[in-house]
């Protein structure tokens, strides 16, 4: 059975935060600095994608996406029916929508991003290329400083603990784009 998380009713004390989660109160022992406040219009959206998704807890940014100056939502959820695992963007509006990236909502319904195991954010302003890779063996050679540029809003990366590469997801100013990285 899924359980999402809402964030409604928190409470701090010295040593934990109180969680309102569907109605019971339970104490989860984290770090201060850790609160995290998802904006009520992000917070409707993901209740209405419960139906098909299950949202993944603790693998979700609250972060400025498209460089607005508002903080919008990225993290991963799981498809109920296929088990494939996509990177859910909603963006803060006055009516959000949801984008899917991976898995079900994808041209390519037979892969996700079940492989990712890290989700992290690269500041707005950071300057990022995509890799580069021998056309003949494959073998990637590092990146291509000759088609680097600095980010927009917040990029998402997703990767991988021990092996590192992974995608990178951000704004071009007109919709997302995704690039391989090293």
């Amino acid at each position: 059975m899924a359980i999402l998380a809402y964030f409604n009713q928190m409470k701090t004390t010295k040593h934990s935060r109180f969680l309102s989660i569907l109605g019971l109160s339970i104490v989860c022992y984290l770090p201060l600095q850790a609160q995290v406040v998802i904006p009520q219009e992000v917070r409707a959206t993901l209740h209405e994608l419960q139906t098909d998704y299950v949202i993944q807890a603790n693998r979700y940014l609250v972060t400025d996406v498209n460089g607005d100056g508002l903080d919008d939502y990225a993290g991963l959820i799981t498809h109920k029916q296929t088990d494939l695992v996509s990177l859910l963007i909603i963006l803060q509006t006055d009516e959000p929508s949801p984008a899917i990236f991976g898995g079900a909502e994808n041209r390519h319904p037979k892969e996700g991003f079940g492989w990712v195991e890290t989700i992290k954010a690269i500041p707005a302003g950071e300057t990022i290329a995509p890799v580069l890779v021998d056309t003949e063996t494959g073998d990637i050679m590092g990146e291509d400083e000759s088609h680097a540029f600095k980010l927009i809003g917040t990029g998402i990366r997703l990767g991988q603990q021990e092996t590192g590469g992974g995608k990178i997801l951000y704004w071009t100013g007109k919709g997302y784009s995704m690039m391989p990285v090293e």
